[in-house]
């Protein structure tokens, strides 16, 4: 992952558990 996915991950992981991006 990219610098940006990663906070995707961190933003959007809090209400998806990040599972759309891993």
């Amino acid at each position: 992952m990219n610098w940006f996915e990663i906070l995707e991950c961190v933003v959007l992981g809090i209400l998806l558990g990040c599972i759309f991006i891993m």
